[in-house]
C-alpha cells in the first residue's frame, strides 16, 4: 500500500518537512512543540516558525503559553502551523484566542501516485541537472529569486536551497537560454519538488512541466515511495498538476498562524 493511502501519512511527511527545512534553520524538539531558527534568513517564515505542535499533557492553553514564551525569548513574532492533530487538540483554536491568527489563501498537498514519469510536452525544452557552483548556478538564483520587492531576500533563500547536500538542481532552456528550474529534495524515502520557476516570457510553453517530469522520473529512480510538492489552491500551479498526473492529498494540512 502506497504511504499516503493510509491514515498515518501526516507524521512521516512532518518528518520529511523536518528534514527539507533543515537547509534554512536548526530544529529544536520539545514535547510541545518542533521549532527552526533561522539566523541567516531571519525573515524568511519557514526558517523560523513551529509546527507539530501536540498537547504534552498540560492541555492546549499551556501549550499556547510555551510558544509564546519561546519567541518573546528569541525576540521573533510567533509563527506557528496548525495540523490536524493540533486542530483536534484545541491548540487551534487557543492560538487565535491570542490573537495569533490564520493566513489567508490555501495550499494543496499533492503527490505523484505513478510509477513512471508523465510524457513531456514540448521535447525543445531541454533540462539539465546543473552543479552547485559557477555560473548555471547563478542564473537558477537568478531565476527563482525573481524580480520584485522581495527578490534579494529570495535569492538569498534559493542560494541556501541550492547549498542543501539532499538538493538536485534542475535548469530548463530553449535555445540555449535558460528560462526555468526546479528542485528536487531527497531524503527518509521522499522526494519534495520545490522551485519550479519559469521566466515570464516563456510561461505556457511547457518548461515547468518539462522541469517537474525530470524531477519525478528522478525521484522514481532513487526509489522515493512518495514524491509530492505544495501549491495554491486552486491556481494554475495546481491545475497543471493535476494534468501531470499529481493528485490532491490534503488542503492546507499545515494552517499557518502569525502573531
Amino acid at each position: 500500500m502506497h504511504p499516503i493511502d493510509t491514515p498515518d501519512w501526516l507524521e512521516p511527511l512532518i518528518e520529511h518537512e523536518a528534514f527539507y527545512f533543515a537547509f534554512a534553520g536548526e530544529l529544536e524538539k520539545t514535547e510541545a512543540a518542533w521549532f527552526l531558527q533561522g539566523d541567516v534568513l531571519y525573515d524568511y517564515g519557514d526558517a523560523n516558525h513551529a509546527f507539530r505542535l501536540r498537547d504534552d499533557g498540560r492541555g492546549a492553553n499551556a501549550v499556547v503559553d510555551a510558544i509564546i514564551r519561546y519567541y518573546q525569548k528569541s525576540r521573533r513574532r510567533v509563527i506557528a502551523d496548525v495540523d490536524v492533530v493540533a486542530e483536534a487538540q484545541g491548540i487551534g483554536a487557543a492560538l487565535r484566542q491570542r490573537g495569533i491568527m490564520p493566513v489567508l489563501g490555501s495550499m494543496s498537498f499533492m503527490r505523484y501516485p505513478h510509477t513512471s514519469a508523465p510524457p513531456r510536452k514540448n521535447l525543445r525544452v531541454q533540462v539539465q541537472e546543473i552543479p552547485k557552483e559557477g555560473r548555471l548556478l547563478e542564473h537558477w538564483i537568478d531565476i527563482v529569486g525573481g524580480n520584485d520587492d522581495d527578490a534579494e531576500k529570495w535569492r538569498r533563500v534559493a542560494r541556501a536551497e541550492a547549498a542543501f547536500p539532499a538538493t538536485r538542481l534542475y535548469m530548463g532552456f530553449l535555445e540555449g537560454i535558460p528560462v526555468g528550474t526546479c528542485s528536487l529534495i531527497s531524503g527518509l524515502g521522499w522526494g519534495r519538488i520545490e522551485s519550479v520557476m519559469t521566466v515570464a516570457l516563456y510561461r505556457r510553453m511547457g518548461v515547468a512541466t518539462s522541469l517537474v517530469c525530470r524531477a519525478i522520473a528522478d525521484s522514481l529512480v532513487m526509489g522515493n515511495a512518495v514524491t509530492y510538492l505544495f501549491t495554491e489552491s486552486g491556481g494554475m500551479g495546481e491545475a497543471l498538476y493535476r494534468d501531470m498526473g499529481f493528485e490532491v492529498v490534503a488542503k492546507n494540512p499545515f494552517r499557518r498562524h502569525l502573531e
